[in-house]
């Protein structure tokens, strides 16, 4: 979908924006998979966003479509944080060395021949018998150790991996062939440190993080986009089912019908039924209607410690509660049942509260 729009006669999708939707993809794959996310179901995402495409704006109208599907995409600090502190070399090899080569050769008009490179740790997997390491490492050498070993700040690329083996990091350095001479640019830092100890591969982890952030980017969809694109979906899923179609008896009809009356007057609201209730979004989500064998339920995105509650009107906090039947938005622990018209004035005034949120 994305060539056939940058292919096209006359296309105003660049090749530059062409590259960058390619990269948002790989983005999207890399940063879950840094995070260990579940990465089974990717082709019915991709074949969702695909058709969520629009042709005049194809690379906006992706990241829209990206940031709105099911699936998380790891913001910059989930990523930056884990793609330091996980065990990246265990994860999946594949990805390590994925990794490890776009952090090499990304932007670079001479790239290292990486294709000859082998995954190396600085700090060596096995010290136990080299006494060199375990002074240089501190008391605490064991830990230190284990921690560190397969995170990103101790990892690099080498074609000298059997050479180097478990050697003392001095010799690391000054074999023929060692980081002194290394030409690979992860190798950089390494070469202009006398010792290597928790510090400097502290220090390098989050150097090589700050780069990865500009080689897999966030999708940073645009607001405005973000919310019309929230809102049409609403109103065509609000279009597929009236609040009349909900069955009830005629009393609590009576309050539901003054209640979302009530409702409809503090905005531009959008009413979804699902299941047995409604839900109003602004588009927010903001109130669930689900009636009851006589009366109304309210269920809010409300703290109940956090608002004033009117004496006369019977609040829930379900916080604690096991189970609450059929309520769609389980997120939200605040319940009004509303008995009667009198309830309405008060109950109201806490659905206001509960839209007003989003302005704040």
């Amino acid at each position: 979908m994305l060539y056939d729009c940058y292919s096209r006669k006359g296309s105003s999708f660049s090749e530059e924006d062409f590259i960058q939707s390619i990269r948002l993809i790989e983005s999207f794959i890399v940063r879950r998979g840094v995070l260990n996310l579940a990465g089974n179901d990717y082709w019915t995402i991709f074949a969702n966003v695909a058709r969520s495409i629009d042709e005049q704006s194809p690379l906006e109208s992706m990241k829209v479509a990206l940031a709105r599907q099911r699936y998380y995409f790891p913001d910059d600090e989930d990523f930056a944080q884990e793609i330091q502190n996980v065990d990246l070399y265990m994860m999946r090899k594949g990805l390590c060395r994925h990794i490890l080569v776009r952090l090499e050769n990304d932007g670079q008009k001479e790239p290292s021949p990486v294709g000859e490179y082998s995954i190396e740790h600085v700090m060596p997997q096995d010290v136990d018998d080299v006494r060199e390491w375990q002074d240089m490492l501190g008391e605490k050498w064991e830990e230190i150790h284990e921690e560190w070993l397969h995170r990103l700040g101790n990892l690099t690329l080498t074609g000298y991996n059997s050479e180097m083996s478990n050697r003392p990091f001095s010799e690391k350095k000054s074999i023929p062939g060692g980081f002194d001479q290394s030409a690979a640019r992860l190798n950089q830092y390494v070469k202009n440190q006398p010792i290597w100890t928790a510090k400097q591969m502290l220090e390098r982890g989050a150097i090589l993080a700050e780069r990865a952030l500009s080689i897999w980017p966030h999708h940073d969809a645009d607001e405005r986009r973000l919310r019309e694109a929230a809102i049409l979906e609403l109103r065509e899923l609000a279009a597929e089912r009236d609040p009349s179609s909900i069955d009830m008896n005629d009393n609590v009809r009576s309050l539901f019908d003054m209640l979302l009356a009530r409702i409809r007057d503090i905005g531009d609201v959008i009413e979804v039924v699902e299941n047995v209730s409604v839900c109003c979004h602004a588009p927010d989500f903001f109130v669930e209607m689900l009636p009851m064998s006589y009366y109304v339920r309210l269920i809010l995105p409300l703290v109940l410690d956090e608002v004033e509650v009117p004496d006369d009107l019977h609040v829930e906090d379900t916080t604690s509660w096991r189970f609450v039947p059929n309520r769609v938005h389980t997120e939200c622990d605040m319940l009004i049942n509303v008995y009667r018209e009198d309830d309405i004035p008060a109950a109201i005034e806490m659905v206001r509260r509960a839209y007003e949120r989003e302005d704040e």
